[in-house]
């Protein structure tokens, strides 16, 4: 029905004229009102379901973590569990280069309390002093006791001038005794922790030219500290643990010596001890011409068997002070 503006409704039904239609308006507009009014009502009610599952959906998920909290509670404190991951090789050695200068030089130092410059060169060059000579020909002995089916068959050596002249002196005494020499290489990955602008500096000199920077390496804690431009043992464990990982690739089965640093060392003993092993609060001492010895467990793992031995040297020496 059309209602007409400004003029009488043409419908007969409508005969009270405008009037008519003004009433059937309003009752058309209170049943559209009414419809709406329900349409509302049934969205709302709709709403409010939705609302209260979405509510229930929440509350199990709360209640189905609460139910795997308790399945899986956090472990209590104590010793944390470790994987050891597999290892190709047959067995590993790790022997610290014998006495070098700088190792003289930072125990003078330590004994006086105090030092005047830094030890002079390339940390790269340090060469041996006497006394680790003498440790090198030592550690050549301990070699030529080794049984041939059970002992090293392939050497993998340090680059700096320190490991490499106690290897060559190892070999010179151990040739002697075996008649016969191991294959050795040289991988830089075996280097020596750089220690950055602070290269071959004595502690001593240290807190005494720097002493906020001595501050911060006490407070960091020997594992974490990094010298400006230098290396902490966190990055020295990554290139060693690729290292390990490549040397188990290449030569599987083999029994491996290697001829290094005492941070590579301690690296070693990080990377070998599994995943979730604890980061050492304090570094362990590795001795100058130490031997540190891990060995197939029957299960394709090394395991440690001997940390930083001196037997082979006589009487014990405590160990030389960092700084190669």
């Amino acid at each position: 029905m059309s209602v007409m503006p400004w003029g009488p409704c043409r419908e007969a039904r409508c005969a009270p004229g405008l009037a008519g239609c003004a009433t059937a308006t309003a009752t058309a507009t209170a049943t559209a009102t009414a419809t709406a009014t329900a349409a509302v009502t049934a969205a709302v009610t709709v709403t409010a379901a939705a609302t209260a599952a979405v509510t229930a959906v929440t509350a199990t998920s709360r209640q189905e973590a609460r139910r795997m909290v308790q399945r899986d509670p956090v472990p209590p404190s104590g010793p944390r569990a470790v994987l050891v991951p597999p290892c190709p090789l047959g067995a590993l050695w790790a022997v610290r280069h014998g006495e070098s200068t700088a190792n003289a030089a930072f125990a003078e130092a330590e004994r006086s309390g105090r030092a005047a410059r830094p030890v002079p060169g390339r940390d790269r060059d340090v060469p041996l002093t006497a006394t680790g000579a003498a440790q090198a020909r030592a550690l050549g002995r301990w070699l030529a006791d080794r049984e041939p089916a059970t002992g090293p068959d392939l050497v993998v050596c340090s680059p700096y001038r320190r490991a490499r002249q106690t290897w060559d002196g190892m070999a010179d005494t151990a040739a002697g005794a075996r008649g016969a020499s191991l294959p050795v290489l040289v991988d830089e990955r075996l280097r020596d922790r750089e220690t950055g602008v602070h290269e071959l500096w004595p502690p001593a000199l240290l807190r005494e030219r720097a002493p906020e920077e001595a501050a911060r390496r006490e407070r960091v804690g020997e594992w974490w500290y990094r010298p400006p431009g230098g290396e902490a043992l966190t990055d020295v464990a990554v290139r060693v643990g690729q290292f390990v990982t490549d040397l188990g690739a290449a030569a599987p089965g083999r029994r491996v010596l290697l001829v290094a640093h005492d941070a590579v060392v301690v690296a070693l003993r990080q990377v070998l001890a599994g995943i979730g092993a604890e980061a050492p609060d304090r570094v362990p001492p590795v001795p100058n011409a130490s031997v540190s010895h891990w060995r197939d467990d029957g299960h394709g793992r090394l395991r440690l068997a001997v940390w930083g031995g001196t037997d082979h040297l006589g009487p014990a020496r405590p160990p030389a002070p960092d700084g190669g």
